[in-house]
């Protein structure tokens, strides 16, 4: 079923936990586990969810409040269906919540989306937009990793028809509301099954890509991508680390 697990830490530098978070409609095969956090809002997925179906996924909005940690929302697609695994990861920047649901087959067989959430002023948290790319194919994954930091998204895909080499792909909203694509990031180097783009981190003009069967320091090995934002605009490759 899952939980989570909230850690702070104390003014003597320990760390110790201070919360454990279980979603109020969890069961079993609910799979809730997948993090984000940030200050103190903290989102919870569960792509297991199977309210509307099996494996539609869900995602919980969790507020620290006077030092206790209060679920504030429970969060489903619009267009919700059998197999959309909603939940599966997830993604927090001040009142904007990222969802990906790499089971959405608009486009192909689990080629994938991300559901973009907002809290309005009334504390309720809408559905404000859904990224598909504009490539798609199936078994991409799309939204398999995410990372997000205001108006910027990062969203990591498996290329399943180039044996997930990988990619990812940096969005940015837009004044109507409407999320852009602006490049697509790939190893500098692609080969098949190095699964560029498993992992992210975004801050800044400065993005992580991880690429965690790359075999450039041996079979499996891994490696890490940096790529920065020049002042043209252009994500250049900065290192291999």
């Amino acid at each position: 079923s899952g939980a989570a697990f909230v850690f702070e830490r104390t003014p003597r530098g320990n760390w110790a936990l201070a919360a454990k978070l279980v979603g109020s409609q969890i069961a079993a095969r609910s799979y809730f586990g997948s993090v984000a956090l940030d200050g103190d809002l903290a989102v919870v997925g569960a792509f297991g969810d199977d309210d509307l179906g099996l494996m539609t996924g869900a995602a919980y909005v969790f507020e620290r409040i006077h030092g206790e940690w209060l679920e504030r929302a429970r969060l489903m697609a619009d267009d919700a269906h059998l197999g959309q695994a909603f939940g599966g990861t997830v993604a927090v920047s001040g009142e904007r919540i990222l969802v990906g649901a790499i089971g959405v087959d608009d486009h192909g067989f689990n080629t994938g989306a991300v559901y973009v959430f907002e809290r309005d002023a009334a504390h309720r948290w809408n559905q404000e937009a859904k990224i598909v790319r504009f490539d798609p194919g199936n078994y991409d994954y799309f939204g398999a990793p995410l990372a997000l930091e205001g108006d910027r998204a990062l969203i990591g895909a498996d290329d399943g028809a180039d044996v997930a080499s990988g990619s990812a792909y940096v969005y940015e909203r837009q004044p109507d509301g409407s999320w852009v694509e602006k490049v697509k990031l790939v190893s500098p180097h692609p080969s098949r099954e190095d699964y560029f783009g498993s992992t992210l981190a975004l801050s800044g003009d400065r993005v992580l890509v991880g690429a965690h069967l790359d075999d450039t320091a041996g079979y499996g090995a891994g490696t890490v991508h940096v790529f920065e934002r020049e002042a043209s605009g252009d994500w250049v490759a900065r290192a291999q680390l």
